[in-house]
């Protein structure tokens, strides 16, 4: 399956009024093009999104393109994943993990 449909790309603006809003399980990642521990943690996702299968949202956010967006949810450090459960912030981790972590990371939200 292509990386395009399992993580997809947003803005900040689109992160926050369409995605959060409408689905019910969301992991946001925010990442910079300089961030190696980013490009690591891109393929893990990926393999989360699989298995998941389509249960699980997850788009990305370059905090190069939406500044304003590492404000509004105090972003520190690269990676930083968000996970929203029908529109609320229930979790969030920083840095790479594996997989495992991960699932137990979107799991321990009910």
């Amino acid at each position: 399956m292509d990386s395009e449909i399992l993580i997809k790309e947003v803005s900040g603006e689109y992160l926050e009024q369409v995605t959060i809003k409408r689905e019910p399980l969301v992991l946001a990642y925010f990442s910079a093009s300089w961030c190696q521990q980013c490009k690591v943690l891109g393929p893990i996702l990926e393999s989360v999104a699989m298995d998941m299968d389509g249960e699980l949202t997850i788009v990305k956010v370059n905090l190069e393109i939406s500044q304003e967006i590492a404000e509004t949810y105090k972003i520190r450090s690269l990676p930083t994943m968000l996970v929203f459960k029908d529109g609320i912030l229930i979790n969030e981790a920083v840095g790479v993990m594996p997989k495992d972590k991960i699932k137990k990371l979107l799991l321990d939200t009910e």
